[in-house]
This record gives C-alpha cells, sequence and structure tokens, in this order.
C-alpha cells in the first residue's frame, strides 16, 4: 500500500509540475509575443514601412542584462561590422537603438537612432571608419617584392601605352627602337619608349595631334649623297617618357639649296624647336 501511494504522490506531482511548466511556457511565449509587438510599433514610428522586413527576435530576461528586456533585428552586415536594431527596455527607459559589433576585435557600440536617414547616416559613418581604420593598418613598408610588383605593373603599362600609339597612328609607321620598365622599391613605376616613325612628317603629325604635349626638334643633317631631315617629338609624364623619331630626304633642290647656305665645310644644323 505505501509503494502505491508513493507512486500517486509523484504522478500526481509530475502532472502538477508538467501543466505548471506548460502554462509558464505559454505564458512565456505570449510575453514573448507581446513585447516583440510593441518593438515592431516602435521600429515602425521611426523607420516606416521599411521595418515591416526585419526579423525581430525576442531576449529573455534571463539572457539579457540585469533589469533589461530585448528584442534584437539582425541587419545586412557591413565591410567589417555587424549590423542589428535593438529595442531595449529597462525600469527607467526605452531604447530603440543600432549596434555595430566589430567583426575583429567584437566591441560593439550602441547609438540611438531618431530615423530611416538616421539609421543610413549611422551605416555610413560606420564603412567609413572601417576604411580608415584599414588605412591606418597599412604599413608604410611596401615589402621586399614590391618592386617586383611594381615592375609587372610598369611593363603592362609601357606596353599598353604601345598599342594605343599604333593604333591613333597606324599611318605613321611606327616601329620600336627601344622600350624599358621600371618597378621600384617604393612600389611605384615608370617606362621608357623609343620609337620610330616612317618619316619626319609623320612624326610633325603624330605631335600635332597631342596639342602641346610634344617638345619637338628638328635638325638637317648631309651626310653622303642625301640630305636628311630628322624630327624629333619627346612626350613625357610622371610614368612614361616618348621619344619619337624620324627623317625625309630633303628633294635634290631643296638640298642643292641647303647646302648652298651653309658655311664651307659644315655638315649639318639645328632648326629648333617647332
Amino acid at each position: 500500500m505505501d509503494q502505491t501511494l508513493n507512486a500517486l504522490a509523484r504522478a500526481a506531482y509530475a502532472d502538477s509540475a508538467a501543466r505548471v511548466d506548460t502554462e509558464s511556457a505559454e505564458n512565456e511565449a505570449a510575453a514573448a509575443e507581446a513585447f516583440l509587438a510593441v518593438a515592431r510599433r516602435c521600429a515602425n514610428d521611426v523607420l516606416g514601412e521599411a521595418s515591416e522586413v526585419l526579423p525581430w527576435r525576442y531576449t529573455p530576461w534571463a539572457e539579457s542584462a540585469e533589469g533589461t528586456e530585448e528584442a534584437v533585428a539582425a541587419l545586412a552586415p557591413g565591410r567589417a561590422h555587424s549590423f542589428a536594431l535593438h529595442y531595449t527596455c529597462t525600469e527607467d527607459s526605452v531604447v530603440f537603438a543600432l549596434a555595430a559589433t566589430c567583426v575583429g576585435c567584437g566591441c560593439r557600440t550602441l547609438t540611438p537612432v531618431i530615423s530611416l536617414q538616421h539609421l543610413g547616416q549611422l551605416l555610413e559613418e560606420a564603412d567609413a571608419q572601417d576604411e580608415q581604420h584599414q588605412a591606418d593598418e597599412r604599413p608604410d613598408d611596401p615589402g621586399p617584392l614590391a618592386s617586383v610588383d611594381a615592375l609587372r605593373s610598369a611593363a603592362e603599362h609601357v606596353a599598353g601605352f604601345l598599342q594605343r600609339m599604333v593604333a591613333r597612328h597606324p599611318e605613321a609607321g611606327l616601329s620600336v627602337e627601344f622600350a624599358s620598365a621600371y618597378g621600384h622599391h617604393t612600389g611605384g613605376r615608370s617606362g621608357s619608349l623609343r620609337l620610330a616613325a616612317r618619316s619626319a612628317d609623320a612624326v610633325i603629325e603624330i605631335a600635332q595631334s597631342q596639342g602641346d604635349a610634344f617638345a619637338v626638334t628638328e635638325q638637317i643633317e648631309d651626310r653622303g649623297p642625301h640630305v636628311s631631315r630628322w624630327v624629333t617629338a619627346a612626350y613625357s609624364t610622371d610614368d612614361i617618357e616618348l621619344q619619337v623619331s624620324g627623317y625625309s630626304y630633303l628633294s635634290d633642290e631643296d638640298a642643292a639649296t641647303w647646302r648652298a647656305s651653309q658655311p664651307q665645310g659644315a655638315e649639318g644644323t639645328d632648326g629648333g624647336e617647332s
């Protein structure tokens, strides 16, 4: 009889405890849903209809800071932060705020949000801070392979520049006499090109197509049976130096006129810049 009574008592207690647990769980679920409803209304008041897509999650009292009840809605992450909206209730206040948590160090800032525009501003400012932080962390020393990377970049730059020159001036008959590329230990690059054109006039046309970018020099040379007119156009930027040269023979009549105008024994004269 005693064992039967014990079993009945234990069963009665278990049934009562189960009902209490069920009722408690139901009450907690109802309270959580009521709190989430308040959080959604607050979000709608601050952010408008855009807030309707927020995935709110209730944080029970036991998991929140002491004396705090909270609902959290995660937002899309930024460059180096995770973002979430917090609706937090304490005994003394209610706060609707953006929590920005640094992915690297885990530190978190909580900033009250007053409008959809203000939320956008806070997100942009956080991304800007991330960019500045990354810039501050970049080492001043470019590293031992910086010159190799710069050399590769310089070679591609020189090759691309040459291809554009040939494409822009197909009639000039450009050919490469010399090409070089340099990679500097600081990570900078530079290069040079020395090109030959099919004639002096072709060099002039290239220079004129670029306005005042080229410095042009002309020279007349008398070597052997022909008198030659040499034209050189030079162009320089921060990372490339270009020189284009070409020559043409003067006609017999022009050559004779030029020779007659030269002092005895003179082999050439510099025509100066044009």
